[in-house]
């Protein structure tokens, strides 16, 4: 187990290092919000292929971060122009994996059968 996860583990830590000490800290923590949305995407869809429930808590923990890194990036930034941005970008995502998570018909549909009686 851990020779198949030491792999992953070591790309995920390498991305945050590098995108840790981009150009600037505004440009890091937006590049940090955008890097943790798209691994938790990809492990939410990794784990759904998968049936793992584990990979599929990492990822949603992963969106947790994102989101966590978007509200204090967003309280931080001097221009407004990358505040709208990371709250863009974290509410898209955040909304996907929502939609992803809904439960199999959740959405209000008649019978397949049923007719309108007037």
């Amino acid at each position: 187990m851990i020779a198949s996860v030491a792999p992953w583990a070591w790309a995920f830590w390498w991305g945050f290092l590098e995108l840790t000490m981009a150009f600037s800290r505004s440009t890091s923590t937006l590049l940090l919000v955008v890097y943790f949305a798209a691994c938790a995407v990809f492990g939410v869809a990794f784990g759904h292929r998968r049936q793992s429930g584990g990979v599929r808590k990492t990822g949603l923990a992963l969106a947790l971060l994102s989101a966590g890194t978007a509200v204090y990036g967003a309280t931080s930034f001097f221009v407004v122009g990358m505040r709208v941005l990371a709250y863009l970008v974290i509410s898209a995502f955040l909304l996907g994996i929502a939609y992803w998570y809904r439960r199999p018909g959740s959405l209000e549909r008649p019978p397949t059968g049923a007719t309108a009686t007037p």
